[in-house]
């Protein structure tokens, strides 16, 4: 599933309000969820405190006039998906996961990974790759 959402002048002043006091409330939480009370309401929301991150993240943008879309994924992806997210072919990605350098679960034949395994890897190449290029800039100037 897949939602655009470009702002109006209305979202974008009413997110601008709305932006700070969230991010300040986030950053006093202590927990892991939020009560949230909805003008007329005598209900009480609890929120996951992941959600309303997401919400501020959403606010900013919104604030500045950003279009943006929300994209919705699996919790578990094939190897074909997975090649596709790290830029990689399959025979690259086989070797990854026989070195257990990203999970895995086998479904009969088929592998499946989790989508939160596999950005956890990427991120944390991306991380090594740009160390390996400050070291490399570092030892060039030296």
């Amino acid at each position: 599933m897949e939602t655009y959402y470009s702002p109006s002048k209305e979202d974008r002043n009413l997110a601008k309000l709305s932006c700070g006091p969230l991010e300040n409330e986030l950053k006093s939480c202590n927990s892991n969820s939020l009560d949230i009370q909805i003008n007329g309401s005598h209900n009480k929301l609890k929120i996951p405190f992941q959600a309303l991150s997401f919400l501020a993240q959403i606010l900013k943008i919104t604030s500045r006039g950003l279009s943006f879309s929300l994209v919705t994924t699996p919790s578990e992806i094939g190897v074909f998906e997975a090649c596709n997210i790290l830029g990689c072919s399959e025979a690259f990605l086989n070797e990854l996961l026989a070195e257990g350098k990203i999970p895995f679960t086998k479904v009969g034949k088929h592998i499946r990974i989790k989508f939160d395994d596999l950005i956890s890897y990427h991120h944390e190449m991306k991380k090594i790759q740009k160390q390996s290029l400050i070291d490399l800039i570092n030892s060039k100037g030296n």
